[in-house]
């Protein structure tokens, strides 16, 4: 039997971790809004980096767009978080920050 490297974990230990059911996790793959697991023999393993994604899913979500439009931002990025985060950020930046013209 293999067994799970330091911080990997099944499809339901990372459902179980992120409140997600194993059909939506399989359904997000299938979406391409998860990346696939590490497969070793005939089991799925997966990591941090895939309860971040869910994470950022779910904080985009919130944020108003759909899973069309987040698969598209995680297809044009180079996957890495940080990327991803500051795409969020630039998003939740209030419009009130800027100063307005004078009157003329």
């Amino acid at each position: 039997m293999v067994k799970a490297a330091d911080g990997e974990m099944t499809i339901r230990e990372l459902a179980e971790r992120t409140g997600m059911t194993v059909r939506n996790i399989r359904a997000h793959q299938t979406r391409g809004l998860l990346p696939p697991p590490v497969v070793r023999g005939r089991t799925g393993y997966y990591n941090e980096q895939h309860v971040a994604r869910i994470a950022l899913t779910r904080e985009m979500q919130a944020d108003g767009l759909n899973l069309e439009a987040i698969r598209r931002v995680f297809e044009t990025s180079d996957g890495s978080a940080a990327e991803m985060f500051d795409f969020t950020r630039a998003l939740r930046m209030p419009f009130e920050d800027e100063t307005p013209d004078p009157p003329r």
